[in-house]
């Protein structure tokens, strides 16, 4: 494998810093308003409470059933993933992150009345669909001010879809059931008729539906669309030094004015260069790299099926490969000229 190396610099006017306020909130409010859109991950701590809860309305109800309530979850989030991608087009990720966290909310709130499990089950599944509508808006809003790092901005605001159910969870938890109160051993549920834990579940419901209001909202107005001078501004900024691998067999060009640069073809020469230094014998070394082979000393080398490994580090910039290129190209016409004049 060839491994080359390219460093660019920019000037980015005359500011010391590569991004400005409201990238650095957006990326803050995306992670924040993350804590409410991985509330469907803490089902399993808080299934014991409500599944006891219906239960007193219902006898027929068992975890089996209460387990469609985080089915709907996960359904209304993976119908109205696409529309909340479209909708953070048209009205921008704040807009869109401002329905979904109404909708997480106030479906959660609204859980607090429900008497019955398909009740509940639709309540939920306007969460979910608050959550699929949600989901992108602040991850989006991050990769147009991170355009170069768009794998960190994934990570940092995904930090807060795990760490929100942990926090939530331990709230509903501490509220719900803070004497540790066990379950019964043989139906593995809470006694409606003498438990406190089961009178104390709606009262969950609204605490958590406020909270993620609260916290939905003010993450939700920390998300700043970028005005177009910024989106051409990061656009053009590249990392201060990218690696670009260079297979055998792939033929990577550099575009400048409308000249591509074969970094394979180049570096194959160079190799070979350095080959006839280190050789005493005239054997010739044929180079095409484009279709044909390489013949060295007894050994062949095509674009597929390599059997020459090549290891050197090229630590170029774009402008000096490219000129560099320019210079080959202008010493193999010269030479090809001189040798034609020759009688």
């Amino acid at each position: 494998m060839l491994m080359v190396k390219v460093k660019e610099k920019h000037m980015i006017g005359n500011s010391n810093s590569d991004y400005n306020v409201d990238s650095i909130l957006s990326l803050m409010g995306g992670t924040i308003f993350h804590f409410i859109v991985g509330i469907k991950i803490m089902w399993g701590n808080v299934a014991p409470y409500i599944t006891s809860y219906l239960v007193q309305f219902d006898s027929n109800v068992t975890y089996h059933n209460t387990l469609h309530v985080y089915t709907a979850v996960f359904l209304g989030q993976a119908l109205f993933m696409y529309l909340g991608g479209q909708l953070e087009t048209k009205i921008g990720p704040r807009s869109t992150s401002y329905i979904g966290a109404t909708l997480i909310s106030s479906g959660t709130y609204a859980s607090s009345y429900c008497k019955s499990l398909s009740h509940l089950i639709f309540c939920q599944a306007i969460v979910g669909v608050g959550i699929g509508i949600s989901y992108s808006a602040p991850i989006l809003c991050g990769f147009k001010h991170f355009t170069n790092n768009k794998g960190i901005v994934t990570g940092v605001i995904t930090t807060g879809t795990g760490a929100g159910p942990f926090f939530f969870g331990l709230i509903a938890t501490t509220y719900v059931n803070s004497e540790n109160y066990p379950v019964d051993p043989i139906s593995g549920l809470y006694d409606p008729m003498t438990s406190p834990v089961v009178g104390r579940v709606p009262g969950m419901f609204r605490i958590l539906g406020t909270m993620y209001a609260i916290l939905g909202f003010f993450g939700a107005s920390l998300l700043f669309s970028p005005s177009s001078s910024d989106i051409a501004r990061t656009s053009s900024r590249f990392d201060e030094t990218s690696l670009m691998r260079v297979e055998n067999g792939e033929k990577t060009p550099l575009k400048q004015d409308n000249d591509n640069v074969d970094i394979y073809g180049e570096a194959m020469k160079e190799q070979s260069d350095h080959h006839n230094h280190d050789n005493d014998n005239d054997e010739k070394i044929m180079i095409k790299t484009s279709s044909n082979y390489i013949k060295q000393s007894g050994r062949h080398h095509q674009r597929y099926g390599s059997r020459i490994k090549f290891t050197n580090t090229f630590e170029l910039t774009t402008s000096e490969m490219i000129q560099d290129t320019s210079n080959r190209t202008k010493c193999t016409t010269s030479s090809s000229s001189s040798s034609s004049s020759i009688p």
